[in-house]
């Protein structure tokens, strides 16, 4: 069944909210798409379309210009009539730089855009383009062009070859349009805009769909990126914006620097969030006495401690997930804890399911979720569900798991100063490791319909983010870098799909077996990386002397390093082929190192049969 064209509409206005009506026609497998461009300044978005909000495909934000593109499917539009668009944005807006389109369409399939692009320009030479790759023979590409204007010095903007412009805006302070470009066969294509003045902040997005009745099956709306965030300098509930989706659960981990440079002593956290659950592990240690301790909070989404005083420095809640982004009320805000650095995985998509549950080692299983997990990240500070600061050990395990019972975990310890350990293990999701032993492993056992089992006993609790993901792949390893003269790339373990997301950590150490007293320090590094942004924090507590230091960086997925969190190993992932192997470059490198990494894939892949297909 063709896609087909049926009507649009647009408005333009100086207000951050207005109204405008659409006439919807008949016909099956109806798609409307809604856009928005706006010259102004930063604040959040509402859009309905006869009282429905459109699923958000894409966003960018470049200087003042913002623009989004959603959707709504057939089963969420109404019959055949004229129906009113709303628009209403918090910010302010630049003359009347306020800017939408609507169009809908006939005979596309019932899913989510088959590929998604964007790009942006500060200096733009009057022209934009986006190279995109439809997946399925007679696709559509829907575009959004937005051109934050100064003065009206933009005449007119023409879309490219093969595209049919079906919406115009002009003012003295936004320009742009909507255009459609039919693709005849599957594989590679342009969409671009040309105007007629330069150096104008700009930006396009593109979506292809797939017409009705052909094609691959549904895509999976599964999403995922990698979020760089900072708290504020005071008390203050702040609203963080850009991820791109509406999230449905975040891991984050947060550490006491306000920039990417090294600190002595150091407090570190991960935290995990739903809309319904929010918990957090801690740890710290002083950098030049031995002082350590270790914290968790059933509560809270994140916790930062001075490692003087054990104080607080920092302590936030999650208030609200929000449409392109979520909401921290920072309760706790002083010292060390001011602009403290935080960079998270967030998730989200239609077809995603998140919760957060807890239990004893112990226990050996958590059951009643609500839904059957395909995925999990587990966290624990070593000490009991129950248990607040412990001012006389400091431990903490972070780990993962997957439906094939891949499994992997870091953990570190430090209770005297000759006693600093850190290992990764591909034996257990969550671990315990004192005075050279493991003391307690949750080994993943098998997935239920509600939960999961494991081995392993002990007092210590566990919390455990699980998601369905829609029978999307994913993959658990453990595995070691080169020993080559830096700098050099590897090839990363072939999995049999395309990566589009990954966590990943590192403990500086060439075996899972344990050190003991032989051990030369404690390095702890734990980095993701997603779409291209990648970042990782980096603690390093050197054995028989008291120097504990930690540091974020961006643009690297990992790092190892033993005084001073000075890289001994530091490593970038590669931009992702169309087929494996892909690449990670090492630079510098000390030798071969163990990383435990999971790979999720976002798009179609081969080794599950078909239907198994994602969208990022």
């Amino acid at each position: 069944m063709a896609i087909t064209h049926d009507a649009t509409s647009s408005a333009t206005s100086a207000s951050g909210s207005f109204t405008y009506n659409h006439t919807l026609g008949s016909g099956a497998n109806r798609l409307v798409v809604i856009c928005v461009a706006l010259n102004g300044s930063a604040g959040s978005l509402t859009v309905t379309y006869n009282g429905e909000a459109p699923i958000l495909t894409v966003t960018e934000t470049i200087s003042t210009l913002r623009i989004f593109q959603g959707y709504i499917l057939e089963s969420s539009l109404p019959a055949a009539g004229t129906y009113v668009v709303s628009v209403a944005y918090t910010g302010s807006i630049t003359g009347t730089g306020n800017s939408s389109g609507c169009s809908s369409f006939a005979g596309v399939k019932q899913q989510g855009p088959e590929a998604t692009q964007s790009n942006t320009s500060g200096v733009s030479a009057g022209s934009i383009s986006v190279n995109i790759t439809t997946l399925t023979a007679n696709a559509w590409l829907i575009d959004a062009l937005g051109v934050a204007d100064s003065g009206g010095v933009v005449t007119a903007h023409t879309p490219g070859a093969g595209q049919v412009e079906r919406i115009d805006w002009s003012t003295a302070t936004i320009d742009g349009g909507i255009a459609t470009k039919a693709v005849a066969a599957a594989g590679a294509t342009t969409d671009s805009w040309t105007w007629s003045a330069n150096s104008l902040p700009s930006a396009l997005l593109v979506t292809s769909w797939a017409e009705a009745g052909s094609g691959p099956p549904p895509l999976k709306d599964i999403r995922r990126t990698t979020y760089r965030f900072t708290a504020p300098s005071s008390v203050s509930s702040v609203a963080y914006t850009g991820v791109g989706f509406p999230p449905k659960a975040i891991l984050s981990n947060a550490i006491a620097v306000p920039d990417e440079s090294v600190t002595g002593g150091q407090s570190v956290c991960i935290g995990m969030a739903t809309a319904v659950a929010q918990k957090c592990c801690l740890m710290g240690a002083q950098a030049a006495v031995l002082d350590v301790f270790r914290d968790r909070s059933q509560t809270l989404f994140l916790r930062l401690r001075n490692p003087v005083t054990d104080g607080l420095i920092l302590e936030g809640s999650l208030t609200s997930l929000d449409d392109d982004g979520f909401t921290i009320n920072w309760t706790t805000v002083t010292g060390a804890g001011i602009g403290a650095l935080c960079i998270s995985e967030v998730f989200g998509g239609n077809d995603l399911k998140a919760e957060i549950q807890s239990a004893a080692v112990s226990a050996g299983l958590i059951t009643g979720l609500g839904f059957q997990p395909e995925f999990g990240f587990a966290m624990s500070s070593c000490n009991t569900l129950a248990s607040g600061l412990d001012s006389a050990f400091g431990t903490m395990s972070v780990g993962c798991f997957n439906a094939a019972l891949q499994q992997f975990n870091i953990t570190t310890t430090q209770t005297v100063l000759t006693q600093k350990e850190t290992i990764v293990r591909s034996s257990g999701f969550a671990a315990q490791i004192s005075a050279g032993a493991v003391t307690w492993e949750a080994s993943i056992a098998s997935i239920t319909a509600s939960g999961i089992t494991w081995t392993g006993t002990d007092g210590d609790g566990i919390d455990v983010l699980f998601f369905n993901v829609g029978g999307i792949a994913t993959d658990i390893r453990v595995w070691a870098n080169n020993a080559a003269a830096a700098p050099t790339t590897q090839n990363m373990p072939t999995i049999g799909f395309e990566r589009r997301g990954m966590f990943i950590a590192c403990a500086n150490r060439t075996a899972e077996t344990l050190l003991g007293a032989s051990s030369l320090s404690a390095c702890w590094a734990i980095g993701s990386w997603s779409r291209g942004v990648q970042g990782h924090v980096l603690r390093t507590d050197v054995n028989g002397v008291n120097n504990a230091d930690m540091r974020l960086t961006t643009g690297f997925v990992i790092g190892a390093g033993t005084t001073d969190a000075v890289y001994l190993t530091e490593s970038v992932a590669n931009p992702v082929p169309l087929t494996e192997p892909c690449t990670i470059t090492h630079n510098p490198n000390s030798g071969a190192v163990l990383y435990g990494s999971d790979s999720w894939a976002l798009q179609r892949f081969p080794d599950t049969g078909a239907g198994k297909t994602s969208t990022y």
